[in-house]
């Protein structure tokens, strides 16, 4: 996982993730929707906004390979409660499949 820190500049951010080109880097955010901000001449990115990034895909991984018990695994694998959380307001937990009954009784298109 990255190392946790408040904000991070671009440039070392495209270092951390192996690219050559900042432009990779911007693409690769974009894709994610995490904000890039302008300071003086050089751009940050908010370590927050990466790591709720990176964990929103993980939920989102998890509900579909997962869909009954998705929230209570992801729950257990992260360490940081207010992620959780954060997580869970985009992502409802609550979100159970419902059972189809049977009888067709009321569609008027079967008989």
């Amino acid at each position: 996982m990255l190392k946790l820190s408040r904000r991070v500049s671009l440039q070392s951010f495209t270092e951390e993730l192996g690219y050559k080109d900042y432009r990779r880097t911007l693409k690769w955010l974009q894709k994610r929707n995490i904000p890039c901000k302008k300071e003086g001449r050089g751009y940050y990115i908010l370590r927050w906004h990466i790591e709720f990034s990176n964990l929103l895909e993980i939920a989102e991984d998890l509900k579909k390979r997962f869909p009954s018990n998705w929230f209570k695994i992801f729950e257990a694998t992260v360490e940081d409660n207010n992620m959780v959380q954060a997580v869970f307001e985009v992502l409802p937990p609550n979100s159970y499949t419902q059972k189809r009954n049977g009888n067709n009784s009321g569609h008027k298109f079967f008989k």
